[in-house]
C-alpha cells in the first residue's frame, strides 16, 4: 500500500512540475495580447471565448494555411533560446471540442504590425478516436492540413533561436472546455542566444475599451544623467531594445486626454524580453480614478514605504496636466460582520486624514493648493461591504481621485 501511495505521489509531482496555467481573456484572443510561453506544459483553465478586438484571420474554406474565421482563439508567443525541432500535443478537456491551430513565424523583433508567415497548420475535423487531440509530430508528413477529414497531426518544424513564433489555437465550439499543451524540443543546436540585449515590449491600451492607443514613451536609465533618453511615439505595442542588465529605468507614458503613467523597473541578467501591459485612464470631469497601491499604517494616516511609487505617479500626473483640478477622496475599511471598535466619528476623521495626507504630499512637492480638494467618506462606500480576505479589505481602504476640472 505504501509503495502505491509513493507511486501516485511521484506521478502527481511529475505531471504538475513546470506547468504554466493560463486563464483566457478577451485581450489574449488577439496577437497583441499573446501569452508568453515559459514552460513545457501549458494548462488552459477554460475554453477561449471569442476572437478579441480584431478578427485577425479570414480565408476561403479551401485554405490550408489560415482559419476561414476565428471562433474562440488564444494566442501563445514562443521565443526559443536555441534552434530546435519543435513539436507539441494539444489535449482538449472535452472530447467533443474541435481545436485547430496555426503556427506563425516573425522576425527577431516582431513589431505589432509586422507580417507573419504560416509555417504549420492543422484545421482538420476532430478525431474522437484519438481523444480529439491535435498538434505536430516528427513522423507526420503534412505541413498544412486543411478543413474536413485529415490527419490530426502536422509535421514538426525547426524553430530558430532569437526568432518570434506564435501558436494560435482555435476551439470551433462555444462553451467548450480548456486544454493542455505539452511542448517538445529535440535536436537542439548548442549555440544559444546569450549576448542579445534585453528589450521591453509595452502594450498600451485604453483602460475601459481595451483598444490600443497612441502614446509617447520616455525611458531613462536611473542615476545616469549623461545617458541618452529613449523617446518613442507609437501606437499600441512599443518595442524598445538594447536595455542594460542590472540597471534601473524610469518609465514615463503620456497620451492625449489620458492620465499620465510613471513606473520604474530593473533589468535582470536572465531577462531577454520584459512584457508590460499598461492601461491608461481617460480624463473626463466627473470621473473617478482609483489610485492603486497607496497603503497606510493600520489606524493612522502614515504612508507605508511601498506607497511611494503610487504617490510619485500621482505627482507626475498633476505636473503633466497643469490645468487638472482634483478632489482626493479617502475611504476606510470596517468589515460589516465584525464589531466596530470605535465611534462613527473616528472612521470619518481617519478617512479625511488619509485624503489630507495625499494632498499634503502633493503640495509639498509643488502642486498649487487651489488645484486640490479633499474629502473623507469613512466606510460608507466600501467596494466590499462584507470583505473576507485581506485583499478585499485593502481595496476598501483606498484613495480615489475625482476629476473636477481639466
Amino acid at each position: 500500500m505504501m509503495k502505491l501511495i509513493i507511486a501516485v505521489f511521484l506521478l502527481l509531482s511529475i505531471t504538475t512540475y513546470g506547468q504554466q496555467k493560463v486563464n483566457p481573456t478577451f485581450a489574449k484572443a488577439d496577437r497583441a495580447g499573446a501569452v508568453m510561453v515559459l514552460n513545457d506544459t501549458i494548462i488552459c483553465l477554460k475554453s477561449p471565448e471569442g476572437f478579441g478586438n480584431t478578427m485577425e484571420f479570414s480565408a476561403p474554406k479551401t485554405s490550408k494555411k489560415s482559419f476561414e474565421k476565428e471562433h474562440n482563439t488564444l494566442w501563445y508567443k514562443i521565443v526559443p533560446k536555441k534552434s530546435c525541432e519543435f513539436s507539441f500535443t494539444l489535449f482538449p478537456d472535452k472530447i467533443e471540442d474541435d481545436y485547430d491551430f496555426i503556427l506563425l513565424e516573425c522576425d527577431s523583433l516582431c513589431p505589432n504590425n509586422s507580417k507573419l508567415k504560416t509555417i504549420r497548420s492543422n484545421i482538420s475535423r476532430n478525431d474522437k478516436n484519438k481523444g480529439s487531440q491535435t498538434g505536430m509530430k516528427e513522423n507526420s508528413e503534412a505541413h498544412w492540413v486543411g478543413e474536413g477529414v485529415g490527419s490530426s497531426f502536422s509535421k514538426s518544424a525547426k524553430l530558430k533561436a532569437g526568432r518570434v513564433y506564435f501558436l494560435v489555437v482555435d476551439n470551433v465550439y462555444k462553451e467548450g472546455g480548456g486544454h493542455r499543451i505539452i511542448l517538445h524540443y529535440s535536436n537542439c543546436e548548442e549555440t544559444q542566444i546569450i549576448s542579445q540585449k534585453p528589450k521591453i515590449v509595452l502594450k498600451i491600451e485604453n483602460k475601459e475599451t481595451h483598444k490600443l492607443i497612441d502614446a509617447r514613451v520616455l525611458i531613462i536609465k536611473k542615476n545616469y544623467p549623461e545617458s541618452d533618453d529613449t523617446i518613442v511615439n507609437q501606437k499600441g505595442q512599443i518595442i524598445i531594445s538594447a536595455l542594460e542588465e542590472n540597471f534601473f529605468y524610469d518609465l514615463f507614458i503620456t497620451a492625449d486626454s489620458c492620465l499620465a503613467y510613471k513606473d520604474e523597473f530593473k533589468v535582470y541578467p536572465e531577462d531577454s524580453i520584459l512584457n508590460k501591459s499598461i492601461a491608461l485612464q481617460k480624463i473626463e470631469p466627473g470621473k473617478k480614478v482609483i489610485v492603486d497601491n497607496i497603503y497606510f499604517r493600520g489606524g493612522t494616516a502614515d504612508f507605508l514605504r511601498k506607497s511611494y511609487p503610487a504617490l510619485k505617479n500621482l505627482l507626475f500626473i498633476m505636473k503633466e496636466n497643469p490645468k487638472l483640478e482634483i478632489e482626493i477622496q479617502g475611504h476606510v475599511n470596517v468589515p460589516r460582520n465584525s464589531t466596530k471598535k470605535h465611534k462613527e466619528n473616528y472612521y470619518q476623521t481617519l478617512s479625511e486624514a488619509r485624503a489630507l495626507a495625499v494632498l499634503d504630499y502633493l503640495i509639498k512637492r509643488g502642486v498649487a493648493s487651489n488645484r486640490l480638494k479633499y474629502k473623507g467618506f469613512g466606510y460608507s462606500a466600501m467596494l466590499f461591504p462584507y470583505a473576507q480576505s485581506e485583499k478585499e479589505m485593502q481595496q476598501n481602504r483606498r484613495v480615489e481621485i475625482l476629476i473636477k476640472k481639466m
